[in-house]
C-alpha cells in the first residue's frame, strides 16, 4: 500500500511528531515569503551616467543627455535622476558621475522664488505598477541633510525647483535659490509598500556656488617645477653664449 494511503488511513499524527514538525515549519515559511516575483531576485546592473532617451521629465525641451540613472536587471524598470537650467538659465556642469554644478540666485524668466536650476526625475518600464518609489529631497544646502520624502508606485516623471511652496526646511515653504551649498537626492524602488525590501536606488548631489579652483595635483606641480628649472637653465646658458 503507497505510504500516503498509509499515512491518511493510519493513526493520526501528535502535534510533537517530527513529520507535523516539519510540516508546520514548511507552512510557516511559505506564508512569510514574499508573494513579488522578484523575491529571489537582485539587480547586477551598474549606475550609469548619460543619455536617458526615453525621459521628458514631464515638459519639453528639457535635457536628458546628463542622467544618472540604473536599468534594474531584477525588475526590468529603469530610474533617474538629473538636474537642468530653467529656462534660458545657466547651463550645470557636472563631474559626469553624479555632482551637478549650478549658480546660486533666481530665474529671471518667472517671478516669485524660482532657482535658476530644477531638479528632475523619472520612473519607467512595463513593471512598475507593482513596485513602490520614494524621492528623497534634500530641503536646506546646509552641511547634513534634511529629506522630505514623495512616495509613489507606478511610471513617473517630472521637473521640479527648490523655488515651490512645498520646498525648504520643514516642507512649508520655498527654499532659498541664493544661498550657496549642496543638495542631495535619492530615487529609492522598493519591493512592497512597506518599504522593507529596497531593490535599487539612484544617487545626486547639486553643488550650488560653491566650486573652487581646484588645487594642482601632485603630478602637475613636479611638471610645473621641472618646467621652471628647464628656463632657468637655458637662460643662464644664453647668457653665456653672448
Amino acid at each position: 500500500m503507497p505510504l500516503a494511503c498509509t499515512l491518511h488511513l493510519g493513526k493520526p499524527l501528535s502535534a510533537s511528531h517530527p513529520l507535523m514538525m516539519r510540516l508546520k515549519l514548511i507552512a510557516t515559511a511559505l506564508l512569510l515569503a514574499p508573494s513579488s516575483a522578484f523575491a529571489l531576485c537582485g539587480n547586477t546592473n551598474p549606475t550609469q551616467f548619460g543619455l536617458l532617451a526615453q525621459a521628458t521629465f514631464g515638459g519639453t525641451g528639457i535635457p536628458n543627455n546628463s542622467v544618472v540613472f540604473l536599468t534594474n536587471s531584477c525588475s526590468n524598470t529603469t530610474m533617474g535622476l538629473t538636474a537642468t537650467p530653467r529656462f534660458s538659465s545657466p547651463a550645470l556642469s557636472n563631474n559626469g558621475v553624479s555632482t551637478f554644478h549650478a549658480n546660486p540666485g533666481f530665474d529671471s524668466s518667472a517671478p516669485g522664488t524660482y532657482a535658476q536650476w530644477n531638479f528632475d526625475f523619472y520612473v519607467g518600464g512595463p513593471n512598475t505598477s507593482g513596485l513602490f518609489y520614494t524621492l528623497m529631497m534634500d530641503l536646506d544646502p546646509s552641511a547634513g541633510t534634511n529629506f522630505l520624502a514623495y512616495d509613489f508606485s507606478g511610471n513617473n516623471q517630472n521637473s521640479w525647483n527648490i523655488g515651490m511652496g512645498f520646498y525648504g526646511p520643514g516642507g512649508v515653504g520655498p527654499g532659498n535659490p541664493t544661498v550657496a551649498g549642496v543638495y542631495d537626492y535619492k530615487l529609492i524602488e522598493w519591493q512592497d509598500a512597506a518599504h522593507v525590501r529596497q531593490i535599487g536606488e539612484v544617487d545626486m548631489t547639486v553643488d550650488v556656488g560653491t566650486i573652487t579652483t581646484a588645487a594642482p595635483e601632485p603630478a602637475s606641480i613636479v611638471l610645473m617645477t621641472t618646467g621652471f628649472v628647464g628656463i632657468g637653465a637655458f637662460a643662464r646658458r644664453r647668457r653665456r653664449s653672448v
